[in-house]
């Protein structure tokens, strides 16, 4: 992910990045869409919803895979 300076917000892409990344996962979280308990947020975070997310709040994602 590639994110700049929005100027029509005003959100640094750090902030965008970072809080709106830990703003989803939270309610995630309070919907139950997250396993309880520690642990990563590799493993515990659906990937699929989270982009979707990201998306929905403007946050350009691409995705590509490489087989080698």
């Amino acid at each position: 992910m590639i994110d700049y300076f929005d100027k029509q917000t005003g959100f640094s892409a750090m902030e965008r990045g970072t809080g709106w990344s830990a703003a989803i996962v939270a309610e995630m979280m309070a919907r139950g869409e997250t396993p309880r308990g520690a642990g990563g947020v590799e493993s515990m975070v659906p990937a699929r919803p989270f982009v979707e997310a990201l998306r929905g709040r403007g946050i350009s994602v691409e995705e590509s895979v490489t087989l080698r």
